[in-house]
C-alpha cells in the first residue's frame, strides 16, 4: 500500500486495525500460494518464482507477527512452521541461483564451465528438495490453513482501534530495537548480520504500516533502511559464498574445477575487503544520527482536523467548527 497524504491519509486514519491486518496478511499469503506451485515444479520455467516465494514467505511471517493479536494462536503457529520450511527450502535454491548468475558473469579462468557444472548439479539436487517441500505443504493442507486463518481474522472482535495511532504504537519499539542494535565501527560480520536481521524486520514492518504516515516516510525513511539491509546483505552473501566454495574445494577431484574454485575464493576475498571498506565509509555515526532524527520526527504525535458535527468528532456541539483529534 503506497504512502498517503492529504485526504487519503485522513481516510486511512479511520481504517480499523483488524481490516488492515486482514488485507495485509491475505496479500502475502496469497503471494505464497500463487508462487508455490511454480517454484516447486520439477523443472521450473523461471528462477524468479523461487525468489518470489522466498520473499512472500518472509513477508507473510512478518504480517503474522505484526498482527498476532488478530489470529488464533494455534492456527498462527501451525502456519508459521509451514512458512518457515518453505522459506528455508527456497533460500537454498535462491542462493545457488544467485551464485550461478555470478559465475556466468565472471567467467573466471580458462575452465569456467567446470565450476558451473558443479553449481548446476547442486542446484538440480536442491530443486528436488523444493519439490518435496511443495508436496509436504500440500499434504499438510497449507491452502486450508490459510483459508481458516483468514476467516478467523475476519471474524475477530478485536480491532476497533484506528490503524494510524496503532501503527505508531507498534513501530516505536521496533524502531528502538533497530537503533539499539546498531553496530560500532569495525564490528564483526556476525554483528553486522544481526543488525541486518533487525533492519529487515523493521523494513517489512514499515512497508506494512507506511500508509499511516506522511508520504516522506515511504520516500525518505524506507529506502535508507532497505539500503542498510542490502549493503550488509552483500557482505554476508560474499562470506557465505566463500565458505561454500571452500567446502567444494575440499571435496574437488577435478583439478580444473579446483583451480577455478581457488580463483573464485581469492576473488571473493578481495570483494569482501572492498565491500567492508565501502560500508564503513557509508555507514557513519552521522548517517545513523540523521536517520534516527528523521524517525523521531515521523513518530511524533500527529493531529487530524475533523469537521464539526462529524460522527468521529469528540464534540457534537454544532457551534464548534472543527475538532483536533490526536492520531
Amino acid at each position: 500500500m503506497a504512502g498517503l497524504s492529504g485526504g487519503a491519509a485522513a481516510l486511512t486514519a479511520y481504517i480499523s486495525v483488524r481490516d488492515m491486518a486482514f488485507a495485509e496478511t491475505e496479500k502475502h499469503l496469497k503471494g505464497v500460494l500463487d508462487n508455490l506451485p511454480k517454484a516447486t515444479a520439477r523443472h521450473p520455467k523461471k528462477n524468479k518464482y523461487v525468489h518470489h516465494l522466498r520473499v512472500e514467505t518472509r513477508k507473510a511471517a512478518s504480517a503474522l507477527d505484526l498482527y498476532a493479536d488478530f489470529f488464533p494462536a494455534k492456527r498462527k503457529s501451525r502456519l508459521e512452521k509451514q512458512l518457515k520450511k518453505l522459506r528455508r527450502a527456497a533460500g537454498k535454491a535462491r542462493d545457488l541461483d544467485v551464485f550461478i548468475d555470478l559465475l556466468e558473469k565472471d567467467k573466471t579462468g580458462q575452465n569456467s564451465g567446470a565450476l558451473l557444472k558443479i553449481a548446476h548439479k547442486r542446484r538440480d539436487k536442491v530443486q528436488g528438495d523444493m519439490v518435496q517441500a511443495g508436496k509436504k505443504a500440500k499434504d499438510a493442507g497449507l491452502r486450508k490453513e490459510v483459508r481458516n486463518l483468514l476467516k478467523a481474522a475476519g471474524q475477530s472482535r478485536n480491532g476497533g482501534m484506528r490503524f494510524a495511532p496503532w501503527a505508531r504504537i507498534e513501530l516505536r519499539p521496533r524502531a528502538s530495537a533497530f537503533f539499539a542494535s546498531a553496530p560500532s565501527s569495525g564490528a564483526s560480520l556476525d554483528r553486522l548480520h544481526d543488525f541486518r536481521i533487525e533492519a529487515k524486520k523493521l523494513r517489512y514492518t514499515m512497508e506494512m504500516l507506511q500508509s499511516a504516515f506522511p508520504l516522506g516516510f515511504a520516500k525518505e525513511l524506507l529506502p535508507r533502511v532497505q539500503d542498510i539491509q542490502d549493503r550488509i546483505g552483500e557482505l554476508v552473501d560474499i562470506r557465505a559464498r566463500k565458505k561454500r566454495l571452500a567446502k567444494w574445494l575440499a571435496r574437488a577431484k577435478d583439478e580444473a574445477a579446483a583451480h577455478e574454485l581457488r580463483e573464485h575464493i581469492a576473488l571473493d576475498a578481495s570483494r569482501l575487503a572492498q565491500a567492508r571498506a565501502d560500508f564503513s565509509a557509508w555507514f557513519t555515526p552521522a548517517f545513523l544520527q540523521l536517520l534516527k532524527r528523521d524517525f523521531d520526527a515521523q513518530l511524533a504525535e500527529l493531529t487530524l482536523v475533523v469537521p464539526a458535527g462529524s460522527r468521529r468528532s469528540p464534540s457534537r456541539n454544532p457551534g464548534r467548527r472543527a475538532a483536533v483529534v490526536p492520531l
